[in-house]
C-alpha cells in the first residue's frame, strides 16, 4: 500500500511537474520567436521606407537580424529598382521581378515567402526581403536549449520527487505501521486470556471438572474481567488520539495536589510514602479530565515500578513560560533505549507484570494527552530510580479575564 502511494505521488507530481515545464519551455520559445520577429519586420520596416540610393552601410540596422536583406521598388519610369545589404545577386532581374509579384499577391503587408525563405513587408510600391536563415538558425538553438533544459529539468525534478516522496509518505507509512502493531499486539494480549476461557469452558463443559467447577468458572471470570480492561484502555487511547483539549484556563497546581490526594491512601495500602511539592498559582490551558489522567498514569506507574525503599516524589515547578512536573520512583534505572521505548504502546519493561493489570498503554496515553496540549514528556534514569517530566506551557490568570471582556 505504502509503495503504490509513493508510486501514485510521483505520477501526479512529475505530471503536474511536466505539464508546467511544457507551458514554460514553450512560452519561452513563442516569446523568443515574436521577438525575432518583431526585430526582422522593424529592420524591413525601415528598409522598404528609406529612398532609393540612400541607404548607406553606416545606418544604423540592426546587425544580428535580418543578416542579409534588399529592397525592391518600381521607380517613376516602371522600371525595377533594387538595392540591399550585398549578400544577394540583384542582377537577375526576372527572378527579382518573379518575386516582387509573388509578395504583391499576398494579403497581408507582411508574410513569409516559405519556398525562397524569405520574409517580406510592402510598403507601398516598395518591398523589402530579408534572409529567414538566421533566423532560423537561431530558433533552432533556442529550440534545442529548451529541450535540453526540459530533459534535464525533468530528471532533476523526478529524482526530488522520489525524494519527496519518501519524506511525504514516511508520517503515512509510520502511522501504517503503527496501526499494524497495534493490532498484532492487541491480538496478542487478547489471545492468552481467549486461550484461558476457551479451556476453562470446555472443561465445564465436559462435565469432569468435579470439585474444580468453582475454580475454572473462576478463571473464566477473571479473564473476562482482564479482557474488559485491556478493551477499555484500548477504547480510552482512542478516544484520546480524537482530542479536542478545552480551551479554558486550570489551576494545574490544585488538580496536581487532587490527583495526590487521590492516591495517597492506596500508596499507603502498598506500603509506599509519596512525597509531594507543588508550587502554587500555576495555570495552564487545557481539557481537565485528561490532565488528570495523565497525573493518575505517572502516579500509579510511579506505584507499580517502585522497587526498594524510598518515597515517591511528586513535583511540579515554573520553568520560564512552562511548568515542569516530575515523578521519581526509586528502583532500577532505565537504559537509554527503555527511556525511549517505554511510551510505545504494548511496551512493558517486565513482562511479568503483564497479568497484574499492566498493559504497556499507560505511558502511551500520557504521551498523546501532553502532545495533543503542546507540551513533552520523557523519561530519565537516576542511580536511585527513575523520573517522568512532562513540560506544559503557562498560561497566566489574567488571561482569562481579558479574554471574558473582549469575547475572543
Amino acid at each position: 500500500m505504502i509503495r503504490k502511494l509513493r508510486v501514485r505521488f510521483v505520477l501526479f507530481t512529475m505530471l503536474l511537474v511536466t505539464i508546467l515545464l511544457v507551458t514554460m519551455l514553450v512560452m519561452v520559445f513563442r516569446f523568443n520567436k515574436l521577438a525575432i520577429q518583431a526585430q526582422s519586420i522593424a529592420a524591413l520596416k525601415r528598409a522598404a521606407t528609406m529612398p532609393v540610393g540612400r541607404w548607406d552601410p553606416g545606418d544604423d540596422l540592426p546587425e544580428e537580424l535580418p543578416v542579409a536583406w534588399f529592397t525592391l521598388t518600381i521607380g517613376p519610369d516602371g522600371e525595377l529598382h533594387a538595392w540591399g545589404s550585398g549578400q544577394f545577386d540583384l542582377t537577375d532581374r526576372e527572378a527579382l521581378g518573379a518575386l516582387m509579384d509573388e509578395a504583391r499577391q499576398k494579403e497581408q503587408s507582411v508574410g513569409v515567402l516559405e519556398e525562397q525563405g524569405l520574409r517580406y513587408y510592402r510598403s507601398g510600391k516598395a518591398v523589402a526581403f530579408a534572409d529567414m536563415s538566421g533566423e532560423r538558425l537561431i530558433l533552432a538553438n533556442i529550440r534545442r536549449s529548451c529541450i535540453a533544459v526540459g530533459a534535464a529539468s525533468f530528471v532533476i525534478f523526478f529524482l526530488v520527487c522520489v525524494f519527496l516522496s519518501y519524506v511525504t509518505v514516511h508520517p503515512v507509512a509510520k502511522a501504517w505501521n503503527q496501526q499494524r502493531q497495534f493490532v498484532a499486539d492487541a491480538s496478542h494480549e487478547l489471545k492468552t486470556p481467549l486461550s484461558v476461557i476457551m479451556a476453562n469452558a470446555e472443561l465445564l463443559q465436559s462435565g469432569d471438572c468435579g470439585e474444580n467447577r468453582e475454580k475454572y468458572s473462576g478463571n473464566i471470570l477473571t479473564m473476562s474481567y482482564q479482557m474488559r480492561s485491556l478493551v477499555e484502555r484500548m477504547l480510552e487511547m482512542a478516544r484520546v488520539d480524537n482530542l479536542k483539549p478545552e480551551q479554558r484556563i486550570l489551576d494545574f497546581s490544585e488538580l496536581t495536589s487532587d490527583a495526590a490526594l487521590s492516591v495517597q491512601l492506596l500508596y499507603e495500602e502498598q506500603g509506599r510514602s509519596l512525597s509531594v511539592d507543588i508550587q502554587e498559582g500555576l495555570h495552564i490551558r487545557g481539557s481537565e479530565s485528561h490532565l488528570y489522567q495523565l497525573l493518575d498514569v505517572l502516579l500509579d506507574n510511579a506505584l507499580k515500578y517502585s522497587e526498594g525503599e524510598g518515597p515517591v516524589e511528586l513535583s511540579l515547578k515554573s520553568q520560564g513560560r512552562a511548568c515542569l512536573l516530575a515523578v521519581t520512583s526509586p528502583g532500577t534505572p532505565l537504559t537509554r533505549q527503555q527511556q525511549r521505548d517505554v511510551f510505545k504502546r504494548f511496551y512493558r519493561v517486565d513482562p511479568a507484570r503483564a497479568r497484574n493489570g499492566s498493559y504497556g498503554l499507560g505511558l502511551s496515553i500520557a504521551q498523546q494527552i501532553v502532545h495533543i496540549h503542546r507540551g513533552s514528556i520523557w523519561a530519565q534514569g537516576k542511580d536511585y530510580g527513575n523520573t517522568f517530566f512532562v513540560l506544559l506551557p503557562l498560561r497566566a490568570r489574567h488571561q482569562e479575564k481579558v479574554t471574558s471582556e473582549t469575547g475572543c
